[in-house]
């Protein structure tokens, strides 16, 4: 990412030559315009389209205590699961093409648990060659 902020010129604004924009930003904007014109109450109040995403805020509080439970009773790993992180980690990937970053995922899924678990000597170089490389 450093590499490309150095040398992308006009990286996130309109007039860049290979249309590489942030739209995360844009979305963020847009959805603020949006629920700003419509009202708090026409979003989200009795018989509105978007009522039912209300109880996200119930689902956000109850789901953190059986990752809390089990983790004390039999999986001690779960300790590491911060469930706030886990929900919006899709938020940044919303307005973006799915198929731009799932070979991301892929890819990053074996050289970060599969070659490390089995190469960890040439993963250890050339994973701080690579990282390296791009800062």
């Amino acid at each position: 990412m450093n590499w490309q902020l150095d040398h992308i010129s006009n990286l996130c604004t309109d007039d860049q030559k290979e249309k590489f924009t942030c739209n995360d930003t844009y979305t963020f904007f847009t959805n603020t315009l949006l629920s700003g014109m419509a009202g708090p109450a026409r979003l989200l109040g009795p018989g509105s389209l978007y009522r039912n995403s209300l109880y996200g805020f119930l689902v956000g509080a109850i789901i953190p205590i059986p990752f809390y439970i089990l983790s004390r009773w039999r999986f001690p790993k779960l300790r590491h699961v911060y469930t706030p992180l886990l929900f919006a980690g899709g938020i940044a990937w919303s307005p973006i093409n799915l198929s731009w970053l799932i070979p991301c995922l892929y890819i990053g899924y074996i050289f970060q648990v599969l070659v490390r678990k089995k190469y960890f000597d040439w993963w250890s170089n050339y994973n701080v060659f690579f990282y390296n490389m791009i800062v």
